[in-house]
């Protein structure tokens, strides 16, 4: 049988040699070398994560028990060695004459652990003896390697747990301690070479105080890679360092055991020693789960001649269904046949009793929403009903003094229409003079032309014929002369027309424009008067929109399906600040339409929203929705001047996703508003002497005045 501490690939022993009185007789082997064929079992039942004292203790009685479950599959010693030396014999070994390289223990250093305050202890790559007195810490540097490297508290045979390796002397101020083992990492069978260069050092920190007692993997930079144990195992695996094997590393204590132990007990020590142990147990789940295929198998194939006949027994039954449903597809004809028969019959009386029907529904409606406006009728507190009325009777005033101002401003329309008239009759008029006179230019022209061509022609006559022709000449010169005579001036008074035409027409653009102006001031007031008409008594959401009363019970009735807040219509959360309720118009007209709107905060609950506008019957402008993310209330600035209101210091918003979206679509903190135009340029405007002008007060974009 070939033994497991021979041919090693790339091996460096470190061998404590003792005197005569040490304690301890330590062989560590220093050795590593890749494992090609299999994984390290008891790495993947350890898992990822190791506390500090108890599992070390039942990671020791759980290796015991281990010891005697694997006679319950065990081969014959024949076979074990067979397939042993098989497995060894498949592994490198190195080149004569090249040093080991991956594996080696390069420096080992310790804090706080056992009777050590500090120490580093250098290494070479070949043999190395430390030596001593008793009790000067040889045994601690062992203990120290095999506790970096995996092994337990208990192994060591120096402490029951890890806190018990904590130096005494130092202290109750002491954290804990913390120990590290430098490995050479350089050749071929180095451990991920390309992420921890040529040297792997492991470190280990025991903590008193409940801290992290794990283990870290450090590059040659000493960075930090992982803290995981599964890659510490993956990394003695490849470099073949066993920790735990009596042959690597033999203390006192297990010297003591082999020589006076039974030959049962020494038998297990060799096992372990070869691993043939740690393979038995690895045959023996791999039979225990060949069984369990076994059983399944068979299992299975019972299974399969009953689902088989199941299969029969449905195919058959499966022809039988369709033969019957032949059948029904032959009953279903006939019974589309006999429909057809007495569609015709029907047909007549289903269309008089739906349009009956249509009526009845259509006068239920109309019956339905008089029952609701009656009802909300009765549910209206006098407070409510008076501040409507207050309300309705100043919109009502406002709507007559819209009304006289549209008719001034057509009354100043017309009176400024009046001279732009004249002047456009007096401009036709001159147009027609002149081209009247460039017609007569014309002809005159023409005639002399035909004169001179008449002189040419009869060139040699007699001298009274040339007299003649001269007269025509000079009296057409004549004609010409006062042709153009005419001309001029009617040019004259055209270019002072046009001027004129063109200094009325920006006035006549404005008074245009006011009187448009006018108009939709004096129609939303109107459709304000109709609103508070038609909700006096009754909700006073109507004054936003006629449905958005509906919308809202809507909404609220809907209350659960809606996944986050829905918060409309937006006037229903606006009021005037006291104090500046003569800035409420202004305000009103700078936010513009979209009072009536609502609010959302995701996608589903804006699909759900739009199809109640379409339950109903919403037009493009009513109920509109907006989808705002829900956050806190923005923080913006005061007002840039003092003396200066903005929408934003004028009104007050009871919610803070309202008040988001009024800063986000209609931008209330940067509109200032202001009671006259001449206000507004006193206050805001800057005019540079370059003919530059701009709004002072920083972040204010627009002014907006009565």
């Amino acid at each position: 049988m070939s033994k497991p501490s021979s041919h090693r690939k790339r091996r460096a022993a470190t061998e404590a040699g003792i005197d005569g009185n040490d304690e301890d007789v330590v062989q560590a082997s220093n050795s590593s070398s890749p494992r090609k064929r299999r994984a390290r079992v008891a790495a993947q039942d350890r898992g990822n994560h190791y506390q500090e004292d108890d599992e070390d203790m039942d990671a020791e009685e759980e290796n015991e028990k281990n010891r005697g479950s694997t006679t319950k599959h065990r081969r014959s010693d024949q076979g074990v060695s067979a397939d042993n030396s098989l497995i060894l014999s498949e592994r490198a070994t190195n080149p004569v004459g090249k040093p080991p390289e991956a594996g080696v223990i390069k420096k080992i250093y310790v804090e706080n652990f056992m009777c050590h305050r500090k120490l580093t202890v250098e290494l070479c790559q070949n043999v190395n003896f430390i030596n001593g007195a008793n009790g000067s810490g040889k045994s601690a540097i062992l203990a120290a390697v095999q506790i970096c490297l995996g092994a337990g508290a208990k192994r060591t045979h120096r402490a029951r747990n890890l806190k018990e390796l904590v130096r005494k002397e130092a202290g109750s101020n002491c954290a804990g301690a913390k120990v590290r083992v430098t490995l050479l990492n350089r050749g071929d069978d180095g451990f991920q070479r390309d992420v921890y260069g040529d040297t792997i050092t492991v470190e280990r920190s025991i903590s008193l105080r409940g801290g992290y007692n794990g283990y870290k993997l450090l590059d040659d930079q000493l960075k930090e890679k992982s803290r995981s144990k599964r890659d510490l195992d993956a990394m003695l695996d490849q470099l073949n360092i066993q920790v735990e094997n009596p042959v690597a590393v033999l203390d006192q204590e297990e010297a003591k055991k082999f020589l006076m132990g039974k030959e049962e007990d020494k038998y297990a020590f060799f096992i372990k020693a070869t691993e043939l142990e740690r393979l038995d147990q690895t045959y023996a789940s791999a039979v225990d789960n060949i069984q369990d295929l076994e059983e399944t198998k068979n299992r299975v194939s019972s299974s399969m001649v009953e689902s088989k006949a199941n299969v029969k027994k449905l195919y058959k039954e499966w022809q039988e269904f369709q033969e019957l449903e032949k059948l029904e597809d032959k009953i279903l004809d006939d019974r589309v046949l006999f429909a057809w028969s007495a569609y015709n019959v029907l047909n007549g009386k289903v269309h008089e009793q739906e349009k009956i029907a249509r009526e009845i529904d259509t006068k239920l409606a109309k019956r339905q929403q008089e029952l609701e406006k009656a009802e909300s009728t009765l549910n209206v507190t006098d407070d409510e009903e008076n501040v409507l009325k207050e309300r309705m009777n100043r919109l009502t005033e406002e709507a007559k003094e819209a009304a006289g101002a549209k008719s001034n401003l057509e009354a100043e329309l017309k009176k400024a229409n009046a001279p732009l008239k004249k002047r456009q009759q007096d401009l036709s008029h001159m147009k027609r003079e002149e081209n009247n006179a460039k017609k007569r230019l014309k002809d005159a022209t023409r005639h002399l032309q035909d004169a001179r061509n008449q002189v040419i022609a009869a060139a040699g006559s007699a001298k009274t014929e040339e007299a003649r022709r001269i007269a025509k000449i000079q009296k057409a010169e004549q004609t010409l002369a006062q042709a153009r005579d005419q001309v001029d001036p009617l040019q004259e008074s055209i270019s002072l027309s046009l001027q004129k035409y063109e200094q009325l027409e920006p006035h006549v653009d404005q008074a245009k424009h006011n009187v448009s102006q006018v108009q939709s001031q004096l129609y939303a007031v109107s459709k304000k008067v109709k609103d508070l008409k038609s909700s006096s008594g009754g909700n006073s959401l109507a004054v936003f929109g006629q449905k958005c009363a509906a919308m809202r019970a809507k909404v609220d009735s809907m209350r659960r399906k809606f996944r986050g807040p829905v918060v409309g219509p937006l006037g229903a959360y606006l009021k005037i600040v006291e104090g500046k309720e003569h800035l409420a118009k202004i305000a009103e007209s700078a936010i513009g339409g979209g009072l009536d709107r609502f609010i959302v905060t995701n996608d589903e609950d804006r699909a759900l929203f739009m199809k109640l506008r379409r339950d109903l019957n919403c037009s493009s402008r009513e109920c509109g929705v907006n989808q705002m993310h829900q956050g806190p209330r923005y923080k913006i600035p005061p007002p840039p001047l003092e003396g200066i209101e903005t929408v934003a210091s004028v009104l007050s918003i009871s919610d803070d996703l309202a008040f988001n979206c009024l800063v986000d679509m209609h931008r209330i903190d940067v509109k200032a508003l202001a009671t006259s135009k001449e206000e507004s340029e006193e206050k805001l405007l800057i005019q540079e002497s370059s003919g530059r002008e701009f709004i002072r007060g920083g972040k204010v974009k627009e002014v907006f005045f009565l």
